[in-house]
């Protein structure tokens, strides 16, 4: 009995330190069935775009999952050269209700593999603007499900002659964080583009600018394009719902002047057509921080970091002592760990300006001097600071000596003289 006592406590141990997954946890529930899977499909019954054509769009959904579920909302968006429900048709649905005004699809619960159907009648407008048009169903809209995969379905109305339609969009650019330190470099800026569309985009043509020019030489430096190395990317194909990233790299130049801020704007164009255009073009306001000069490098510093920017101009020069006194202090303990490489970082981020305002006026120089000449002696002595910290505490120590031995005496052992006061 001890002993089963002891196996059973050890467990509940080993359970509340080593939870299971869920997956393996016992339940009464079977797996899977607390996971409800829906996928979504559409056809129509005409492809070809034709004004005033009246077509169907068909849109399934189906209960993949291991019980009886409700998928929620379904909607079904139709682009601008498209009518839902023209005049003497209606929307047909086996499961649930369709609302035409909000092209809302509520489906009710469905059993295990059963499908519910939607029947939407459409009409092409007497003159399409676009040799597009389609219909998107989309289940999920606000992104729950536990299949991302299946959660969308484009069926898409071509005119005679058009081969593919896509539907090219361009995200929001990013500066990429810079290495340590942070000198004078190159800056790079990662580029998304995705392509929304049905088909597959060909030769889709990206370019670049910068207002006002602030990175020179900025040019893609990506292997997915057939032009690399140049201001513009051409890559050859782009598939549906696939996002690509390119890269961007600008030359090595100076920033001395505190954060510099352009505004970027990226274009993206394919040989095919665009089912809603406006989205291929995307601006973004980009800052870039200050540089350290990289000239200014200590030989004997393996991670070849700068100088001392305020230190330096206080003084006058990189090669003073006390400036070598301080860039030793940092590559000997501040980079020698986490929160020290922090601090330094941090220091050459935003001390150039400081130290390029502290050069220029004499008294400004003489105060920093002032000001960072108890640190640098301590620095320099510290065999100095030691003796004087056990000098301070030899005092401390004695005058709580005194105090103690004054309140264990009492006023009994005061002297005769001190009484008759």
């Amino acid at each position: 009995m001890a002993r089963m006592l002891r196996n059973t406590m050890l467990l509940a141990v080993i359970s509340l330190l080593w939870p299971l997954p869920a997956s393996a946890q016992f339940s009464n529930a079977q797996p899977g069935l607390s996971e409800p899977r829906f996928s979504i499909r559409q056809g129509v019954d005409n492809e070809i775009l034709a004004p005033s054509a009246v077509v169907e769009f068909t849109v399934t959904v189906t209960n993949t999952g291991m019980a009886a579920a409700s998928p929620g909302t379904a909607t079904v968006r139709l682009s601008a050269d498209l009518i839902g429900t023209p005049s003497g048709t209606a929307p047909f649905t086996s499961h649930g209700t369709f609302d035409i005004v909000r092209g809302a699809w509520d489906i009710g619960d469905l059993p295990v593999g059963g499908e519910a159907v939607l029947v939407l009648p459409a009409q092409v407008v007497d003159e399409p603007q676009q040799p597009c048009a389609y219909s998107l169903a989309e289940l999920w809209p606000d992104g729950q499900g536990a299949d991302a995969t299946s959660q969308q379905a484009f069926r898409t109305l071509r005119a005679p002659g058009v081969a593919a339609c896509s539907d090219l969009a361009v995200g929001t650019a990013g500066v990429l964080p810079r290495g340590f330190p942070f000198c004078d470099g190159t800056v790079e800026i990662l580029l998304p583009i995705v392509n929304l569309g049905p088909d597959t985009a060909s030769e889709v043509f990206v370019s670049i600018e910068q207002e006002p020019q602030t990175l020179p030489g900025l040019v893609f430096q990506d292997a997915r394009c057939s032009r690399f190395g140049e201001p513009t990317c051409l890559l050859p194909s782009l598939a549906p719902g696939v996002p690509v990233s390119l890269l961007l790299r600008s030359d090595v130049f100076e920033n001395r002047n505190g954060r510099a801020e352009f505004v970027f704007t990226a274009t993206a164009t394919s040989a095919d057509y665009e089912l809603e255009p406006g989205q291929e073009v995307a601006s973004r306001t980009l800052s870039i921080a200050t540089f350290v000069p990289c000239e200014v490098i200590n030989p004997l510093d393996s991670l070849a970091v700068p100088a001392c920017f305020i230190a330096t101009a206080a003084w006058g020069s990189t090669l003073d002592p006390h400036v070598v006194s301080l860039r030793r202090f940092r590559d000997r303990f501040l980079l020698t760990h986490a929160p020290g490489r922090v601090f330094v970082a941090f220091y050459y981020q935003y001390s150039p300006p400081l130290a390029a305002y502290i050069a220029a006026r004499p008294s400004a120089r003489a105060a920093v001097r002032a000001m960072i000449w108890p640190l640098v002696f301590v620095i320099e002595h510290p065999v100095s600071l030691l003796w004087l910290a056990a000098v301070g505490s030899c005092l401390a120590r004695r005058r709580r000596v005194r105090r103690i031995t004054g309140l264990a005496r009492g006023p009994a052992d005061l002297p005769a003289s001190t009484e008759a006061r």
